[in-house]
């Protein structure tokens, strides 16, 4: 990363830095003041980033509005410049002692904040300079062993100054299998660990997902009734919860039962709750799905749009901002050629299309398709990644290598043009 860019970084974000507590088990912390409120918006976490998939961990995004960084990389987008986020000038980004390596999970108090290894066996939070520079070691990532994995986490996002993990995973009570639900808080100032929720009484069945917006953060947790399968009829229901940062209390928001399992869930500027529903009526039906998109209102989840669906192929829906994504193909992980629709939360289409992709240079027309995942997208952008599988011999035996390109695009046209390519800024 060049010295002038890095500098510029600091500049742009006109923020100060502040020292990081000494890891657990090395003497306590330097810091005694934890944070309270966001001085800035971007230290508020950005849910364009979640993860779609329950359970799944999120984007490893962070986004200023001139500087995006993504996975290993960094895009100054003012330039275009794209590049490892790694300070050290003879690195080659290809062994784990990059400084690339580790998950970004935001800023605060102008200091970014990245998971990483400290050795073989723990993991730690580590904050350092936007450049990557003065690399500092918060805290230790640990919490109390149980019925999960030892140290295992979930989710991880950075919500004004502090570090919040939601994980679900098999448990059993009195013999009967159920889902156990836990939702931890880290502080990096002082390396404290509290476990806020963990809850055994929803059935295995039971996925989760989040929301964050300002002062609080919305867990859903959706479910189907116990009983066998001759029994269900469809029926979910979506349990939501909220957590307030300040007070460190949760308590139930609304609870609805609706015809089908949660897919995604959005909450607009305005404090209104839109879900996407999957109807499970007809479980054994996977081409053809319907989609409805759901709003909240007076306690339940009304339908206000459906997906449209195209006969004899697959399609897929996520939320995003204020718009639905969804893509069709008749094979996911081997059709290239995917048709994306984004539309608003009222039905209308704002772009549908085949985006266009880089075209492979020559020495990489060995790659194999292998999908797309679509991050975000507003109603003037869209950034999707898109996966190819390299053919390689390791040890002595042939396997392929996953490469993961991102793109971007402009809408606001009612086309996909091409604004940002990750293969081409190699």
């Amino acid at each position: 990363m060049k010295r002038s860019i890095a500098l510029l970084f600091v500049m742009i974000m006109l923020l100060s830095c502040v020292s990081c507590a000494k890891p657990t088990g090395a003497g306590g912390s330097d810091v005694s003041n934890s944070p309270e409120t966001a001085r800035d918006p971007f230290e508020d976490y950005n849910n364009r980033f979640r993860a779609h998939i329950p359970g799944a961990v999120p984007f490893d995004f962070f986004d200023d509005g001139d500087i995006l960084f993504f996975g290993r990389k960094y895009l100054y987008k003012p330039t275009g410049e794209c590049a490892y986020f790694c300070s050290k000038p003879e690195c080659m980004h290809e062994e784990l002692t990059c400084e690339s390596y580790g998950m970004t999970l935001g800023i605060y108090d102008g200091r970014l904040y990245r998971t990483g290894s400290i050795d073989e066996l723990r993991s730690g939070l580590f904050s350092m300079n936007l450049d990557g520079s003065d690399k500092r070691l918060c805290c230790e990532l640990s919490i109390p062993d149980d019925d999960i994995l030892p140290h295992s986490f979930g989710d991880f996002f950075l919500h004004r100054g502090k570090v919040y993990s939601l994980i679900h995973g098999g448990s059993t009570l009195k013999g009967d299998y159920v889902r156990l639900i836990r939702f931890v808080v880290i502080d990096p100032f002082t390396g404290e660990t509290k476990v806020i929720m963990r809850d055994k009484s929803h059935p295995a069945n039971a996925f989760t997902r989040y929301f964050v917006k300002e002062n609080h953060i919305y867990i859903m947790i959706d479910y189907a009734p116990n009983g066998g399968a001759d029994d269900f009829d469809g029926r979910h229901f979506w349990e939501i919860l909220r957590y307030d940062v300040e007070t460190e209390t949760i308590e139930p928001y609304v609870t609805d039962d609706v015809y089908g399992m949660n897919r995604d869930l959005w909450m607009d500027e305005g404090g209104s709750f839109w879900a996407l529903e999957w109807p499970e009526d007809d479980p054994d039906n996977y081409y053809d799905k319907r989609e409805y998109i759901l709003k909240l209102e007076d306690g339940h989840f009304i339908i206000k749009a459906e997906a449209d669906i195209r006969e004899g192929i697959w399609n897929s829906t996520v939320l995003s901002d204020g718009v639905a994504i969804t893509h069709y193909a008749n094979d996911f992980r081997e059709d290239i050629d995917q048709v994306f629709r984004i539309w608003d939360y009222d039905g209308n289409t704002l772009v549908e299309g085949r985006p266009p992709i880089p075209e492979l240079r020559e020495e990489d027309t060995e790659l194999v398709f292998d999908g797309y995942k679509p991050i975000w997208a507003d109603k003037t952008s869209f950034w999707l990644y898109i996966t190819f599988q390299r053919p390689i011999i390791k040890d002595g035996y042939p396997t392929m290598k996953p490469e993961t390109f991102l793109l971007g695009y402009d809408i606001s046209s009612g086309e996909f043009v091409l604004t940002f390519s990750e293969y081409d800024a190699e």
